[in-house]
């Protein structure tokens, strides 16, 4: 029998559930965080899921991963109350068939824009994807190895942690072109970013040196 590998796990703001998901399986579950019964079930097929993002009112589930059959990453919008697919957008961003689908991605407070990295397999690039088209508006460049997304508040700008650079890419998503880079100035290779309600402050976790969490100033 096959172990499940769980690689998703968001709560909703009102902590009321939980959504993560098996990426062996390629299904998106949910609980519910009082009675920690599961009550959610959600088959996305030939899709290896990795991440899970939700909405901020609780009712989206944006689940990225590995399209199985194409090679590529993309991401499933899941109508939770539905319980279905609502759009599939598939990315040109190479996925390499291994162990597990690390791409990491984050969506804008407005729930407009996606950020959708290639994390593994040589990868060097994050796709832009409007939510609303329901398709890719560019695909950018970046440096070795880009793993973590965050999305300031006020949708205007995306930061990409590089691993193997130890830099944090920042993306105009007006433009859609890499304006700058953060210099971490120590030892850290970037695995995941998280930014502050304020956009004021960006964390960075390191899996590199002596690991741990960088604060960064915006």
């Amino acid at each position: 029998m096959d172990t499940a590998v769980v690689t998703g796990l968001r709560v909703t703001r009102d902590g009321k559930e939980l959504y993560y998901t098996d990426y062996k399986a390629g299904t998106l579950f949910g609980v519910d965080t009082a009675s920690g019964q599961k009550n959610f079930e959600l088959a996305l097929p030939s899709f290896a899921a990795f991440k899970v993002a939700l909405s901020a009112d609780g009712n989206t589930a944006y689940v990225t991963g590995a399209v199985r059959g194409k090679s590529v990453y993309g991401v499933r919008v899941v109508d939770l109350a539905g319980k279905k697919i609502a759009t599939s957008i598939d990315t040109e961003l190479s996925y390499g068939g291994s162990d597990i689908a690390e791409t990491t991605s984050a969506v804008s407070k407005d729930g407009k824009t996606l950020v959708i990295s290639e994390a593994n397999d040589g990868g060097n690039k994050a796709s832009v994807v409007d939510l609303a088209g329901g398709k890719v508006t560019a695909t950018v460049e970046l440096g070795s190895t880009p793993i973590g997304v965050a999305i300031a508040p006020d949708g205007k700008t995306a930061y990409v942690g590089g691993f193997e650079d130890e830099v944090v890419f920042v993306i105009d998503l007006g433009s859609n072109a890499v304006k700058g880079k953060i210099e971490l100035k120590t030892t850290c290779g970037v695995y995941d970013l998280k930014i502050s309600p304020d956009g004021k402050t960006l964390y960075a976790a390191c899996q590199k040196g002596a690991g741990g969490v960088i604060k960064i100033a915006l």
